[in-house]
C-alpha cells in the first residue's frame, strides 16, 4: 500500500508543478502538505513494522509467544497516535478545503463537516 501511496504522490506532485503559473502560492502549500502527509504516513508504517518484526522476528518462537507479543503492545508503539492523528487531520482538512472549492466556495456545504 505505501508503494500506491508513493505513486499518487508523485504523480500529484508532478500534475500540480506542471499546471498554470499562476498558482505559484497553491503549489507550494500543497507540497508541503503532501509531503507531510506522506512522512506521517511512511513514519507510521515504520513503527507498525517495528511491532511485527517485534512480534513474529524476535517473540516468535511459538504461537503463544507470537500472540502474547501482539497483546502486550510496547511503551514506543504508542508513537503511532503521534503520526495517525495529524495524519487524519491533515487529510480531513484537505477533503473539506476541495469541496469548499469544487462546490463554489459555498459555507453551507462545509459548516457540518468542519463542528
Amino acid at each position: 500500500m505505501q508503494g500506491v501511496h508513493l505513486v499518487v504522490f508523485l504523480v500529484a506532485l508532478s500534475r500540480i508543478w506542471t499546471g498554470f503559473e499562476h498558482q505559484r502560492q497553491f503549489r507550494l502549500g500543497m507540497t508541503i502538505v503532501m509531503t507531510l502527509l506522506l512522512v506521517l504516513t511512511t513514519a507510521d508504517l515504520a513503527v507498525y513494522w517495528a511491532y511485527v518484526r517485534h512480534a513474529f522476528i524476535v517473540n516468535g518462537d511459538s504461537p503463544e509467544s507470537i500472540v502474547a507479543a501482539l497483546n502486550g503492545n510496547p511503551n514506543w508503539f504508542v508513537a503511532t497516535n503521534v503520526f495517525e492523528a495529524p495524519n487524519v487531520l491533515l487529510a480531513d482538512c484537505i477533503s473539506i478545503w476541495r469541496t469548499f472549492v469544487i462546490l463554489g466556495r459555498n459555507w453551507k456545504v462545509i459548516i457540518l463537516p468542519i463542528i
